[in-house]
Order: structure tokens, then C-alpha cells, then sequence
């Protein structure tokens, strides 16, 4: 395994563990550690030209500063979607 695909992996492993930290803290009403970690990911996303992702992440972000819980519940399923797309692509590009 190449060391660039390692850091994207690192990524990935990373927005797995962060996604299950957003459903709780929607669960929980925690709309400051949403954003939080919606930044983080936004970030690391734009990094790696996984734009979507980013802006999906960047919408859950200003959710969570508008403290907006039913709109970060609703929208949840996107950020989902979006890293699903992502995280299907690196599999590809690793068999390749």
C-alpha cells in the first residue's frame, strides 16, 4: 500500500468514527460537537478535492451553529450518501 493511499485511508477511517459521533450528538442534542466535527471533515474533504462531501459537511456545520437539530437530523442521510460515494471510490482506486 502507497503512502498516499494510507493518508486518504487514515481519512476515511477517521470520517467513519466521526459520523457515528454526529448521530449521537444528534441523539443528544449536542449541536456544538456537529459542528465541530462537520468543520473537521469539511476540511479534510476539500483537501482531497472530495467537494461534495465538503459542502455537505460545510451545510451540517451551519446547521449545527444555528443549533438547527431537526434540520442536522434531516440531513443526515446526505452526509452518509456523500462519504459513502467517497469512501467507495478510494476502494476502487485501491484495487486498480
Amino acid at each position: 500500500m502507497n503512502v498516499l493511499y494510507e493518508f486518504i485511508y487514515g481519512f476515511v477511517e477517521n470520517v467513519e468514527k466521526q459520523l457515528k459521533m454526529i448521530r449521537q450528538a444528534i441523539a443528544d442534542g449536542d449541536a456544538a460537537l456537529v459542528k465541530r466535527e462537520a468543520h473537521s471533515i469539511k476540511g479534510g474533504a476539500a483537501n482531497l478535492h472530495a467537494f461534495k462531501l465538503s459542502e455537505i459537511a460545510l451545510m451540517k456545520e451551519n446547521l449545527g451553529k444555528e443549533e438547527n437539530l431537526q434540520g442536522l437530523s434531516n440531513t443526515f442521510p446526505y452526509i452518509e450518501e456523500a462519504f459513502g460515494q467517497f469512501k467507495n471510490f478510494v476502494e476502487t482506486v485501491k484495487y486498480a
